[in-house]
């Protein structure tokens, strides 16, 4: 997204593009549904290119809010009765 915006100010268009995606003051609201498809876009890219190994897949997962769950669980014994001494 950052590299689209960087896109977007190179050609003159102001702020990269930032009030569009956040419509600011609802100015352009025209742009909502061009601008939602320009994310889904990317995220879906993204997610792809690191389920592939095009992309790192630990960088695509935080920059889309995904997390792989790791469940870790200890276990500690005691005996009943002490060591026996």
């Amino acid at each position: 997204m950052e590299g689209f915006k960087l896109h977007l100010w190179d050609k003159g268009i102001a702020d990269g593009g930032r009030d569009y995606f956040s419509n600011k003051g609802g100015a352009y609201e025209e742009f909502s549904a061009v601008c939602s498809r320009i994310k889904e876009s990317i995220r879906a890219d993204q997610i792809k290119g690191g389920m592939a190994g095009i992309y790192n897949p630990s960088i695509t997962q935080r920059l889309n809010g995904l997390v792989e769950k790791q469940e870790t669980s200890i276990h500690i014994e005691q005996p009943l009765f002490g060591d026996g001494v």
